[in-house]
Formats: structure tokens, C-alpha cells, sequence
């Protein structure tokens, strides 16, 4: 399975940052929850600028989880929450 994370993000909701992967040339939307992003990122309200300022801080992190739930799950679309990060 070929995994590309494309550099872009952006916040969808108060709930979370979405991104975008491309799976063996289909692209798909993933998302990291604003819980995860506060638990282990350092969010420090559900601000936009705080949501995007912790995602980009834990990108390596977040970029290697979804890669791995892509891999177990096929590729569809992964919705990461604070379990995905121990």
C-alpha cells in the first residue's frame, strides 16, 4: 500500500483537524480529534489557530498513526482520537 500525506490541514469543526492522504492514488479525508490534539498535543481550547498551532506541532506523530490505521483498516478514511495515541 503507497501512503501519501499531503501537506494541507484545516479545522472542519470545533471537533477536530481534517487532512488529506492519498491510498494507492485514491484520495481520502482523515481527521485527528480536538481531545487527542489537547491530551497529547498541548491544545489549549478548541481554537482554531490552537487546533492547527498542535496539530502542526505533533504532524510526525499524527502523520505515523494514520498511517498505520490506514494500513490496518485497508485505507479507508481513519478518524484518530486520543486512544490512537496510548
Amino acid at each position: 500500500m503507497h501512503i501519501e500525506i499531503l501537506a494541507g490541514r484545516h479545522t472542519e469543526s470545533r471537533d477536530c483537524v481534517a487532512f488529506e492522504v492519498v491510498v494507492d492514488g485514491e484520495t481520502a479525508w482523515c481527521s485527528v480529534s480536538y481531545h487527542a490534539l489537547v491530551i497529547h498535543f498541548d491544545a489549549q481550547d478548541c481554537s482554531q489557530e490552537e487546533m492547527l498551532v498542535a496539530f502542526d506541532n505533533g504532524r510526525l506523530r499524527i502523520d505515523d498513526a494514520v498511517c498505520y490505521a490506514l494500513e490496518l483498516n485497508g485505507g479507508a478514511p481513519v478518524d484518530l482520537t486520543a486512544t490512537d495515541f496510548g
